[in-house]
């Protein structure tokens, strides 16, 4: 049952927080963030533990609800407030998911926090402010989060000059957060972004991070990589034992020459084209590249293209010409995807 919800959510300056300054990708994940940025994320995580009104007294909505930002589950349990009941995308509306384990003994991992907090706090997460728990409240990642290496669902740290990569999802994880390596893990010697040595909890796991980019979704079936629009209805058939009856098939496109699927081929197209740090846009068969959330990339999507630009025909994904405002931006988006030195 729903219960009246009004109050005022612990809302400290994030928009400043969020020009902080990129934290150094050797640091822990839990000190990527500023004091003040952590004192909000800890009292955020209180205020939804109040006595007088828990969010597991909220209303209890579709169990496989995905958004397209923040981390997402196979299995979950989501509350909303009021405000989020009402309008899923109102400002104010929260999103309080419990993510388990995936498989017959159910074990809490992790909470997902997302609240929308007003407009034009953030254009790269449509406004969303979003924070994933330990159960006993640690912060592990969250929206404002800015590490190198960086990948959506997952937490990494850098020791002794190696990558360390960690889902979200994995058993390991809160150990993991707390500074202690898994006893059992696999190392891939120069197989991380710039060469560096990757280390994970499985080669499954250490490919699937590799595969990930912002905004999709990467699940491996026999070798073969399955790619979704994060927050799609198709990922959670996919989740849930159904297949897209309509597949768009790539042999060869993914990482290592593996089979790439989708739903559609346009998907296929932005997953190809999509890097890092990078907002790409395919456009008359070019493709546009800009710097996340730069002041270029908002007139991009305000004004289209601009009259200054930077073009290298046949040097990008599946050898299309490339566009930017500047050298640098593309030459650093060349090298994300491994086409430049």
């Amino acid at each position: 049952m729903s219960r009246s919800l009004s109050f005022a959510l612990p809302f400290v300056a994030l928009a400043g927080v969020l020009l902080s300054p990129a934290a150094r990708a050797d640091e822990e994940p839990t000190a990527r963030r500023s004091p003040k940025h952590a004192e909000y994320a800890a009292s955020l995580w209180e205020f939804l533990h109040r006595d007088e009104l828990p969010y597991e007294d909220w209303t209890v909505v579709r169990a496989e609800l995905h958004w397209p930002f923040g981390p997402s589950a196979k299995r979950q349990k989501t509350y909303a407030n009021s405000r989020a009941v009402s309008n899923t995308g109102a400002y104010g509306a929260v999103f309080v998911s419990e993510h388990f384990t995936d498989g017959d003994a159910e074990e809490l991992l992790g909470v997902a926090v997302r609240y929308r907090v007003k407009a034009g706090y953030d254009a790269t997460t449509a406004d969303w402010y979003w924070a994933y728990y330990l159960p006993d409240g640690t912060v592990v990642k969250t929206s404002v989060d800015r590490p190198e290496h960086d990948r959506p669902g997952y937490v990494t740290r850098v020791e002794d000059g190696r990558l360390w990569v960690m889902s979200l999802d994995d058993p390991a994880l809160e150990s993991f957060v707390r500074g202690t390596p898994p006893d059992k893990h696999v190392t891939r010697v120069g197989g991380g972004p710039g060469g560096a040595t990757v280390k994970g909890t499985s080669g499954e796991a250490i490919d699937l991070y590799l595969a990930t980019k912002p905004g999709f979704t990467v699940r491996i079936d026999d070798g073969r990589y399955w790619v979704f629009r994060t927050g799609t209805e198709a990922l959670v058939q996919y989740d849930g034992g159904t297949p897209p009856g309509e597949q768009a098939i790539r042999p060869g496109a993914g990482p290592g020459g593996a089979t790439l699927k989708a739903p559609d081929a346009e998907t296929l197209d932005a997953y190809l084209i999509a890097a890092p740090g990078f907002d790409t846009v395919l456009l008359d068969g070019r493709v546009w590249v800009l710097r996340s959330g730069s002041e270029e990339a908002a007139a991009f999507r305000k004004d289209g293209e601009p009259a200054e630009m930077v073009t290298r025909p046949g040097a990008g994904p599946g050898n299309r010409t490339v566009r930017a405002v500047d050298r640098e931006t593309l030459d650093a988006y060349l090298k994300a995807l491994g086409l430049a030195e």
